[in-house]
């Protein structure tokens, strides 16, 4: 659930008031000399007991990188199988090639779940490659028969200033201008490319695409362009171009990077 806190600079302490659903209260935090770490009290309204709250800084892991998964449920009722992505991600990310990669696998149920998921990867220190695997249209992530819509994902991603490419791993995502109105949405805070695929996949052909590209981003260490010319020219199916005697449909893998013109724009505005 979504908590504030605002407050004021008394010298050297920070000293706020607190607001979570159900209760609020007051605190205070000093910032240590070196910047690392604070360290403070706080009480709910109505208590004479002050407590202590200590934090301290995540120092970044040299050469570690996420891979998020955030995963919608694909089955519709009992009689189906499951499947789930991310399990196999995180099980093919097991070589010793991979020992630098952090694996996260969770799924969202609605809207507010994914908002909740997105905003808790801020909070790794290192880069992170935030893959959304569900079913997709042109206009945005389905769950549960409803669109997440490119302002919603925009909100949700807003303050993760670490990731590294948005992987929009669904049918048709990239078709329409929907990674453009994401970025549009962002303004100054688009600072990360968006890939996915421009046609209706089969589990199975967007499953060898994104190993494929993945390998190049977080094995290889490419950048998301990069990854994404190095997977076609490996499995040309994953590109635009049809592929002569094949049964593989082409993916149409496409990497939109941030308007340059509109992130100065966007900046521009809020001056």
């Amino acid at each position: 659930d979504a908590a504030t806190i605002r407050g004021e600079m008394q010298e050297k302490r920070f000293v706020f008031r607190y607001q979570e659903a159900e209760v609020g209260g007051e605190g205070w935090f000093e910032l240590a000399a070196d910047h690392q770490s604070f360290e403070g009290q706080w009480r709910p309204e109505g208590s004479k007991r002050w407590l202590p709250w200590k934090g301290v800084r995540l120092q970044p892991q040299p050469g570690r990188i996420w891979l998020v998964v955030l995963e919608a449920h694909w089955e519709q009722s009992i009689g189906e199988a499951e499947y789930a992505f991310g399990d196999m991600l995180r099980s093919y990310l097991t070589m010793p090639s991979a020992r630098h990669v952090q694996v996260r696998h969770r799924y969202f149920h609605d809207a507010d779940d994914f908002r909740r998921l997105c905003n808790n990867v801020q909070f790794l220190a290192e880069p992170v490659v935030l893959l959304i695997s569900t079913h997709g249209t042109p206009k945005g992530i389905t769950v549960n028969g409803k669109t997440i819509d490119a302002a919603t994902i925009a909100a949700s991603v807003r303050e993760a200033s670490n990731i590294k490419v948005l992987h929009l791993s669904g049918c048709a995502m990239m078709a329409d201008d929907t990674p453009q109105q994401i970025h549009k949405a962002l303004g100054t805070r688009a600072t990360f490319p968006i890939s996915g695929y421009k046609r209706v996949v089969a589990w199975d052909e967007s499953a060898l695409g994104d190993f494929t590209y993945l390998s190049f981003l977080l094995l290889r260490g490419l950048d998301p362009k990069q990854a994404a010319q190095q997977a076609i020219r490996v499995s040309p199916y994953i590109g635009n171009s049809p592929v002569p005697n094949t049964r593989f449909r082409s993916l149409g893998l496409t990497v939109v990077e941030p308007d340059v013109k509109q992130v100065a724009k966007a900046g521009g505005d809020d001056k």
